[in-house]
């Protein structure tokens, strides 16, 4: 695969005397190598307006038909200028079977935030607070450790930084906002009425206000 920052490039190399481009696909482009993820089902990516697989075949968009990336993402990218460019992270989890998207690790980018996408229920998931990210702080791209954790770390620390997905940390109350598809019940043509709203839960939520 052939990275440019518009266009993405797929180039046979059954020929070591004749490489050629057998397919293109527009849009698919990246402005950073840390946007770009190896993992054994394919090659994943990210940019301003998607995240999307490769599965040796065609390219496969994590993000059509979920939501609106690129208005309610908050995932930029630019080489213009090291001080105000925009670098988002993809990597792999396989322990969570989960695809992580940092929004910016920029070294001057203050943005702690990611997008979370699991395999198993192909839903996406916001997260606040997912890196320690400030000013003069930059951060490589994700790699996967010995031990099977997806990992990354930051130029002013000696240890990596491990992505737990099963780690409980207590932050209080918390706001969270459930987002379906539209709801039609096959016949989206027609207007329903509803009378009530099922929730099911798990754990101690003595406290939950819905």
């Amino acid at each position: 695969l052939q990275f440019k920052q518009n266009g993405m490039y797929v180039i046979n190399v059954s020929n070591p005397n004749q490489f050629y481009a057998q397919a293109s696909f527009r849009d698919c482009g990246v402005s950073n190598p840390c946007q770009v993820f190896t993992t054994s089902f394919g090659v994943i990516f990210a940019n301003k307006n998607g995240c999307y697989i490769y599965d040796g075949q065609k390219v496969i968009s994590l993000t059509g038909g979920k939501f609106d990336w690129v208005k309610q993402s908050g995932v930029s990218e630019s080489t213009s200028d090291e001080t105000t460019s925009y670098v988002p992270c993809v990597g792999y989890d396989p322990r969570s079977q989960s695809i992580v998207v940092l929004k910016d690790i920029n070294d001057n980018s203050t943005s702690t935030g990611a997008f979370v996408y699991n395999m198993v229920t192909q839903s996406w998931t916001e997260g606040n607070a997912m890196i320690e990210n400030g000013s003069d702080d930059r951060h490589t791209n994700f790699i996967i450790t010995s031990g099977g954790y997806l990992s990354i770390l930051r130029d002013n620390s000696t240890s990596l930084f491990n992505y737990n997905h099963d780690k409980t940390v207590d932050t209080g109350n918390q706001t969270i906002s459930y987002i379906t598809k539209d709801l039609d019940f096959g016949l989206p043509s027609q207007t329903k009425k509803l009378f009530k709203v099922y929730i099911t839960y798990k754990g101690d939520a003595d406290a939950l206000t819905v």
